[in-house]
């Protein structure tokens, strides 16, 4: 069974970021993709991390509701301490530009 409630660090715990990933062929160089994974290790470390936490501190229901959303289901599985598969989200950072008027 999973815990009824959870923590931001909980949460933070189990996302794990997939940098970089390329639908197609890169067209860039090294060194522009070098730029662009640490543009999105910024974003995560940073603006999505504080947000997190801003949310959940402003709205008691917000955890659950993103590991929901993120999941299907409104709770952390429980997972034992050493486990070799440990239950993770994992956050998907791509080169998609967005189209024009949409989110990124």
């Amino acid at each position: 069974f999973g815990k009824s409630t959870m923590t931001v660090e909980e949460v933070l715990a189990v996302l794990e970021p997939d940098y970089c990933k390329c639908e197609g062929d890169w067209e860039g160089d090294d060194e522009r993709k070098a730029e662009e994974r640490r543009e999105q290790e910024n974003f995560f470390e940073g603006d999505f991390k504080r947000y997190l936490r801003e949310e959940a501190s402003k709205n008691s229901d917000f955890l659950e509701e993103f590991v929901q959303f993120c999941t299907g289901s409104n709770y952390l599985p429980f997972v034992s301490p050493g486990d070799d598969k440990p239950f993770k989200i994992t956050v998907e950072f791509n080169f998609t530009q967005p189209e024009p008027g949409c989110h990124p």
